[in-house]
Order: structure tokens, then sequence, then C-alpha cells
């Protein structure tokens, strides 16, 4: 038998900002007025501020009628990290934009699964964004 004493000494964080099981995932596409029009809208949605917005499809989706072949509406997945009663948080949206027959409405619809619920982080994983 024996006993004894390990002392652990982290040095910086022990949260890799770069894991996605962990943080935020990276982004597959940036488009930095999308990412604003995301932001605005998710407040005005949520009456929450959005303090990272990652877009992880590679590109737009486009729904067609399956009756006119017309597009309906086009979506992306985006992943965004906010902060709420003094936790961190992450959640997957699908982000649609409606089709009026002439050009995508700028006004932005969050979807979210409720299999998918929202996923505590450390706050660290938004610190600077």
């Amino acid at each position: 038998m024996a006993s004894g004493e390990i002392t652990l000494n982290i040095n910086g964080s022990a949260i890799d900002k770069n894991d996605p099981n962990v943080c935020m995932p990276v982004a597959k596409m940036k488009d930095a007025e999308l990412e604003k029009r995301i932001y605005s809208s998710y407040l005005s949605a949520y009456k929450n501020t959005a303090l990272a917005i990652k877009i992880v499809s590679t590109q737009w989706e486009i729904v067609q009628s399956k009756y006119t072949g017309i597009p309906t509406k086009r979506t992306i997945d985006v992943i965004i990290g906010y902060k709420t009663g003094g936790k961190c948080y992450k959640r997957a949206y699908l982000v649609i934009e409606q089709y009026n027959g002439h050009e995508y409405v700028k006004d932005i619809i969050f979807e979210s699964n409720m299999q998918n619920p929202e996923k505590a982080i450390s706050c660290t994983c938004l610190e600077g964004k």
C-alpha cells in the first residue's frame, strides 16, 4: 500500500477554445454582413445579446416548392453563443430567409430543434468575441 498527494498546477486556462466539443465550433462560412444581421435579429427575437456567431454551413440550402420548383426560402445552420443569468451557453439554430418571388427577404427567422437544447459552456469560450 502506498499513499500520497499530487499537486496539479495549470498555467493559463484548462479550456481549449479550439475544441468544438467544449467551446464554439469553427465557422465554415464567413459573411460579416450576414453575421451582423443575425446578431441584430437574435437580439430582437430573444432579447439577448449573441456573444459569438458561427455559421457552420458551407453554403445556403435553397428550399423549393415541390410543385413548381420555385424557391420558397433558403437556410443555413448557425451556432450562437450567449450569456444569460451569469452562465454561458451555445445553441444551434436554423437561420431562414423567406423568398418573396423576387428576392430573399432580409428578415431572419430562427428555428431551433428541441432535441438539440442549449448546451452550457465556459464563459472563457466567449471572451473577446
